[in-house]
């Protein structure tokens, strides 16, 4: 194999690597951006579920 040939197959990997790293990166942070959403929800409907007291619902007969 030519080291012309050898370059450019080894330019070729480094790009889809890097490609490969950008997509982890960026669903990485979406998955951030979707805890923090989750726990936001989680907070709320924690405060939501303390203010309903069990007086609230009516039992089961």
């Amino acid at each position: 194999m030519s080291g012309k040939k050898e370059r450019s197959l080894i330019s070729e990997h480094e790009k889809a690597c890097t490609d490969k790293i950008a997509k982890l990166e960026e669903s990485l942070k979406k998955k951030k951006q979707d805890d923090r959403t989750f726990s936001i929800m989680r907070k709320t409907l924690g405060s939501f579920m303390e203010s309903t007291s069990d007086e609230d619902i009516p039992a089961d007969d």
